[in-house]
């Protein structure tokens, strides 16, 4: 006990006929009832929504949480790709689009998930420009020509994509060696 606590205690001692003979006056009761029982419904109807949030969070979290631990099961470690032909089984256009998409799929996934561990803010950082560099409001594959021949289309999305995919692998150098 320090001082000041048995100075408080002295002083109640002391006092103890004075603040005994103090009641309440008339309606205090019911007052500090009311503020009671207002207090605790409030508490119950937040009680209710935070049950109602975690019924549906807690699943949803679970099954992300499976799914992630599952990829990272099933699916390679981040690899650099370097002077690959990314796109030699494509046979058609949307086969190339379509390998274009699974790369840059994979590559945010696997890059991501090493980047978040580390650091939330250049997670954050490494999606923003991810999606700013690979978003098509509008594919090359729905901008070509009709007029061109199918080979040339090829030839023009294999170049694009294949650039493209070279400057994922570079973000994807600097947001790792970070």
């Amino acid at each position: 006990m320090t001082i000041e606590d048995k100075q408080l205690q002295q002083l109640l001692a002391q006092n103890k006929e004075n603040i005994d003979a103090f009641e309440p006056q008339e309606g205090d009761f019911d007052r500090f009832m009311a503020k009671y029982e207002a207090r605790q419904g409030v508490l119950k109807q937040s009680r209710k929504a935070r049950r109602l949030w975690m019924r549906i969070a807690i699943p949803i979290a679970a099954a992300l949480a499976v799914f992630a631990g599952l990829y990272n099961f099933f699916d390679d470690k981040p690899q650099l790709v370097e002077d690959q032909e990314y796109f030699s089984d494509a046979n058609s256009c949307k086969d190339i689009y379509t390998q274009y998409m699974m790369f840059i799929a994979k590559s945010i996934n696997n890059y991501s998930q090493q980047i978040a561990v580390n650091d939330n803010q250049l997670f954050e950082d490494y999606l923003n420009t991810m999606q700013q560099m690979t978003f098509e409001s509008v594919t090359l594959m729905e901008q070509l020509p009709d007029e061109l021949d199918e080979e040339t289309k090829r030839q023009y999305m294999i170049d694009y994509y294949s650039d493209m995919i070279d400057g994922v692998q570079m973000i994807n150098n600097y947001y790792y060696k970070k």
